[in-house]
């Protein structure tokens, strides 16, 4: 989690634990924490210093910021992975209806596979760096689209198992849970590529 903050309201706030940024025109009572490892004081003030926080701690895909893309270029390749990711829900759900949802959630782990040790395999061959960025760009897309249909058929399997009588509480519990596991996830993702 990133905590942003600019008085001295905002001071226990970054003391939690969460990474910090303080923008540049912040109250002098955040002074104090300048020498604390995990807060970051910021050139830029409000969205700029937002943003120069996400890129300090890595929140963008590491894998693109490592290889060298520029804001721009990461943007592109979300948007094409996050659309990817929809139409994967739409057509993971229509073949899960059609051939069976236990059948197409096992095929579509499986396939998830695929593009990630592709890459693996090249970055491991030519050094990430040597990757064509098209290749890059390309295997992400992919994976985000099989993850899509992953993540389309998963929620069926989860709703076929509901009570009819209390299924959108069971849904709503499971989604939160869910979404519980990714933040986790993502923070320790966070914590080790610290």
């Amino acid at each position: 989690m990133l905590a942003v903050g600019r008085t001295g309201l905002d001071e226990d706030m970054l003391r939690g634990d969460t990474l910090g940024v303080v923008v540049a025109d912040h109250s002098p009572e955040l002074r104090a924490l300048r020498d604390r490892p995990r807060i970051h004081f910021s050139a830029a003030s409000g969205v700029d210093a937002v943003r120069e926080g996400i890129e300090r701690y890595g929140f963008l895909g590491t894998i693109q910021v490592d290889y060298g893309l520029d804001q721009n270029q990461i943007a592109r390749v979300a948007v094409s992975n996050t659309i990817a990711a929809a139409v994967g829900c739409l057509v993971g759900g229509l073949l899960g209806d059609r051939f069976g949802i236990q059948r197409m959630l096992g095929l579509f782990l499986v396939l998830t596979a695929v593009p990630t040790l592709y890459l693996a395999v090249q970055i491991a061959t030519v050094g990430l760096q040597q990757v064509p960025i098209g290749l890059l760009a390309g295997v992400i897309v992919i994976h985000g689209l099989l993850y899509g249909m992953t993540f389309g058929v998963h929620k069926a399997v989860f709703m076929g198992m509901t009570n009819p009588a209390v299924a959108a509480t069971q849904f709503t519990a499971f989604m939160a849970m869910g979404n519980v596991a990714i933040s986790y996830s993502n923070f320790w993702q966070g914590m080790v590529a610290e």
